[in-house]
């Protein structure tokens, strides 16, 4: 029996023309998802297979439904405009993908294959964490022949690792004028994968090398130094002070030079060091003498290191003190009032004791020699020349040119008489010029042992004695050979001279250690040349 429910009503239907009906209709088979499927959707790849390999009723058919995803080629997934993007953590990303107009209703899903390394918004915007690799995918949801499908797109995001802090110790208290220090940046995390560089406000003050980060200080200053990563633009500014290099100098500068028997207050200059309990002390009192405020006096021509200590004795700072001689010794009064000159008939010029006894003695035993030597006056060595003159029965007088000046390192030092030139020449030149001698002697044109002051005297006195007229009695020493290198056909003194010549040698006893190193071969020799054949 079949029953109907009408208006609320329900009530027994029993017509048999309905029944057939109703019974026809729940029985037949449903033929709407069975037709063909038309040629435009087989182009958009819906594929819909049935079977007719038997013609059977309808009731009895089956069909299988195929649904691929759409080919969309014009869909694309990129980040930063790449495909496969690399960035540093930290950073985010803007995901841009395209597709054409008709899919712009459509619903779109974004995925982080791995959200601990990246996360990615529902608008595409992808957040980077740490360093790793993540793949973020569009997935873009749709029905075709009502059958729902899924279509992905896939981007990399590879993640370095970024620099989140630098900090640059101050590891000197002072940062001094033309000196270098080499800064180190301390960055955060260690395995950061960026670039760190440098830079300075001011290259003029400190200059700072771009990729080492090592500074030169040039000159006084406040200066900012900046380390930063190339990538994540993290920095440290580091503030530092150039200072001079703390000191004591004259402002005088290394070598003053002054007449002598003059004088001349010296002038110091602190930097970054206390003003007070600085001493002042002489190398060589004979040369110059200096008060405890630093005023020079000259006591002698020559030259004299000067030095200033300070309080603490950490500085010790030197200055020569060069005391010049440009008007000589001698006047012609001064040399008529040399004992026996005016018996005298040959003259020689020495620069140093016992060189008149070394490269003449032996010519010294004919008489008659007035010998002039130019330095040592003030030293011990005045007192054995004086005992030479006696045994060689000869005139003499020494003046009180330098010979040897004493260093702040504690050795002696030959000097070059570039002070004294001057009045060395008109020394001799007067003597020179105050008689007419039969023969003048001095050393030659190469010193003998080339000795600087040994040079001076040959052009000093050749200059002289050209200017006199004198050249044709000039006569220079003869040349000096070390030992094993003497000629053998070298003429040598006869026994008596020779014995007269090394008495006068012996009477350097002071010297003897020297004479007998580098002289003592030369004692049986005696060469002179004169001076218009010397070559």
């Amino acid at each position: 029996m079949i029953y109907s429910k009408i208006k609320n009503k329900t009530k027994l239907i029993t017509s048999p023309m309905l029944i057939a009906m109703l019974t026809l209709s729940l029985s037949a088979p449903a033929f709407a998802d069975t037709q063909p499927t038309p040629a435009s959707d087989k182009t958009n790849t819906t594929n819909t297979t049935v079977n007719t390999d038997n013609k059977k009723d309808a009731t009895d058919s089956v069909e299988e439904k195929k649904v691929s995803v759409p080919n969309y080629k014009e869909v694309a997934l990129k980040a930063n405009n790449k495909k496969n993007v690399s960035v540093y953590s930290g950073t985010k990303i803007k995901l841009l993908p395209s597709y054409p107009e008709k899919l712009r209703k459509k619903k779109f899903i974004y995925r982080s294959s791995n959200p601990e390394v990246a996360t990615v918004s529902r608008r595409g915007l992808v957040k980077t964490n740490k360093k790793g690799r993540a793949n973020i995918t569009l997935i873009l949801r749709g029905r075709k022949n009502r059958v729902p499908y899924k279509a992905k797109f896939k981007c990399k995001v590879i993640i370095k690792q970024s620099v989140t802090s630098i900090n640059v110790p101050k590891t000197e208290a002072h940062y001094y004028v033309g000196k270098k220090y080499n800064l180190k940046a301390n960055v955060f995390p260690a395995f950061h994968q960026e670039k760190i560089l440098w830079k300075t406000s001011d290259k003029s003050k400190i200059s700072v090398k771009r990729k080492t980060g090592v500074i030169k200080v040039k000159a006084p200053g406040d200066v900012t130094i900046t380390a930063y990563s190339t990538k994540t633009n993290k920095e440290f500014n580091l503030q530092l002070k150039a200072e001079e290099v703390p000191d004591v100098k004259f402002d005088e500068g290394k070598t003053v030079t002054i007449d002598q028997f003059t004088g001349i207050q010296l002038h110091l200059r602190f930097i970054n060091l206390p003003t007070q309990g600085v001493t002042y002390k002489s190398m060589d009192p004979s040369i110059a003498t200096v008060t405890n405020t630093g005023y020079v006096k000259s006591n002698r021509c020559g030259e004299a290191y000067i030095t200033a200590t300070t309080a603490d004795k950490k500085k010790i700072v030197p200055i020569k003190v060069v005391c010049k001689n440009s008007t000589g010794f001698l006047s012609t009064a001064a040399i008529a009032n040399f004992e026996g000159i005016d018996e005298c008939t040959n003259l020689m010029i020495v620069a140093h004791p016992d060189d008149e006894a070394l490269w003449g003695g032996a010519h010294l035993k004919e008489g008659k020699w007035f010998i002039l030597c130019l330095t040592n006056q003030y030293t011990l060595r005045k007192t054995e020349y004086r005992q030479m003159l006696e045994k060689a029965n000869a005139k003499g007088a020494i003046l009180d040119y330098p010979d040897i000046f004493y260093e702040t390192t504690g050795k002696w030092k030959i000097s070059n008489w570039n002070s004294v030139r001057e009045g060395v020449y008109k020394d001799v030149k007067t003597i020179i010029g105050y008689k007419k001698w039969d023969q003048i002697i001095t050393h030659s044109p190469s010193g003998e042992t080339g000795h600087t002051q040994h040079k001076v005297t040959n052009a000093e006195v050749t200059k002289a004695c050209k200017e006199l007229n004198t050249f044709n009695n000039l006569w220079y020493f003869g040349t000096f050979y070390r030992v094993g290198c003497i000629p053998a056909d070298l003429p040598k003194l006869t026994p008596e001279e020779i014995e007269f010549k090394e008495a006068l040698v012996n009477t350097y006893w002071h010297e003897m250690a020297s004479i007998d190193k580098y002289w003592r071969q030369m004692i049986p020799y005696e060469n002179w040349v004169m001076a218009k054949d010397y070559k």
